[in-house]
């Protein structure tokens, strides 16, 4: 969205966005204006061996930051999996993944008003302390398999405990590990620390200002956004709905593992559309990078993130 919303129209005057889930509508709000409306929507929430997790003493999922530490190295120790978590199933993932720390710390990324960058405040260098500390134990591998189907793999042999990842995952694992796999796993939303904050993506839906037939296409995108219409379309493409109250149609509603997602769309945030994010992005990954595999100290990495972001502005 970043680099070509000034080519978007607002949302019509009276149009209640509050019916979608906020964390992805954040994805549209820009300089104060709304200028779309989330269409699919996905977060990341885990996934976890269950036999792996009694093991560790856990009859159900961590609920804290303490709780996922705990359960991931008694994986390890009396489960007996080479790795407690991967924290996501490509590298691609990696930074946006990472971000549900410092949110769930009370952290952002970006001032309020969208003016600066705020990568090295106390809260993001404790949250990525506590996220480097899986590596440094031994409890993360630094340096895993980007290999396709290679996270699955690990995750059905029993040589990962759990593994952070979207909607899709599920599918992905049911083929990697047959029809008696699904009673060997769980879903869980993200442990708490001062929230529960995970990371949404997805797509949204927009109006062109050139557009010469804008008033047919809100009326598209306000009957797209039934909750009917909503969960028709997961049903044909699997994608999950935007839009709350779709949660609540049976096609949905049946699944447990499916409300996860819904109860984790709940408590979600997004990058900003910023025309700068891809390469604020690529600057704070670079720095990830540094922290998972050579060590680097939070904090150092976390200044250097933010006089690069500082460098490159918002673009506004």
């Amino acid at each position: 969205m970043g680099g070509i919303t000034d080519g978007f129209e607002p949302v019509p005057a009276g149009t209640d966005t509050s019916v979608y889930f906020q964390g992805p509508l954040k994805s549209a709000q820009v300089g104060g204006q709304t200028v779309g409306v989330p269409w699919a929507v996905d977060t990341r929430v885990l996934f976890y061996r269950t036999d792996l997790a009694k093991a560790a003493g856990f009859d159900g999922p961590p609920k804290t930051w303490d709780d996922l530490k705990k359960m991931a190295k008694g994986m390890q120790t009396a489960g007996h999996a080479q790795y407690g978590i991967r924290m996501s199933t490509t590298p691609d993932q990696d930074l946006q993944n990472s971000f549900a720390f410092p949110w769930s710390n009370g952290a952002q990324i970006i001032s309020q008003d969208g003016s600066k960058w705020t990568f090295d405040t106390p809260q993001t260098v404790e949250a990525y302390r506590y996220f480097q500390s899986f590596y440094t134990d031994k409890i993360a591998d630094p340096n895993p398999s980007a290999g396709a189907g290679a996270a699955e793999s690990a995750f059905v042999s029993g040589k990962l405990g759990i593994l952070v990842a979207g909607a899709g995952e599920q599918n992905a694992l049911d083929q990697a590990g047959g029809a008696d796999f699904k009673s060997k796993y769980a879903l869980a939303t993200f442990p708490k620390q001062k929230s529960a904050t995970s990371f949404a993506g997805g797509s949204d839906l927009v109006v062109f200002k050139k557009s010469k037939n804008s008033a047919a296409a809100w009326k598209l995108i306000q009957w797209l956004s039934k909750p009917d219409v909503q969960a028709k379309w997961y049903q044909i493409d699997g994608a999950l709905p935007a839009v709350q109250s779709a949660w609540q149609q049976p096609e949905l509603a049946a699944d447990p593992r499916l409300l996860v997602f819904g109860d984790q769309l709940k408590d979600t945030n997004a990058p900003p559309p910023n025309a700068t994010w891809l390469e604020v992005a690529d600057a704070v990954g670079q720095q990830l990078e540094q922290i998972v595999k050579n060590g680097k100290d939070p904090a150092a990495a976390m200044k250097a993130a933010q006089s690069a972001a500082d460098g490159i502005g918002t673009g506004g």
